[in-house]
């Protein structure tokens, strides 16, 4: 299921869950955050947010979303598939953020060192750049 397709229902949840809302416009966003592994950090992280309050959170250590609402923890009674749902969702997210990143490093330090290698001059001896994209020892 794609989030196209969750985002009307969890609209009609939170209209179900608040009915004393008036006609007043919110905001449902999902953030996606990459870093390169090693650092003592998730290499990726979601978290969605209604209104700026977060209300779901996935990263690559859990591997699972999280509700952090009372009102979404509610859900599975309305769809009780929907957190394995959103937790597919979002692993094949990660990857496929995880190869646009890599991607995009690629082809940035190509266009910057059209030979293919590029070296850190202070450093002795000389560390390639794709050192980036797979971790490596000096």
């Amino acid at each position: 299921m794609e989030h196209s397709s969750v985002l009307p229902r969890v609209l009609v949840f939170l209209v179900m869950a608040f009915p004393q809302v008036s006609a007043v416009t919110h905001s449902l966003q999902y953030f996606y955050t990459g870093v390169t592994p090693g650092i003592n950090f998730p290499e990726f992280t979601a978290v969605g947010q209604v209104d700026g309050g977060q209300f779901v959170y996935y990263d690559s250590n859990i591997r699972g979303m999280i509700g952090k609402t009372e009102w979404i923890q509610k859900i599975s009674v309305e769809d009780p598939d929907y957190w394995n749902s959103e937790t597919q969702n979002l692993q094949n997210s990660q990857e496929i953020f995880k190869d646009n990143v890599a991607t995009a490093i690629f082809f940035f330090f190509f266009r910057l060192f059209p030979s293919g290698v590029a070296t850190a001059n202070h450093l002795s001896p000389p560390i390639p750049i794709f050192c980036i994209l797979n971790p490596c020892t000096h």
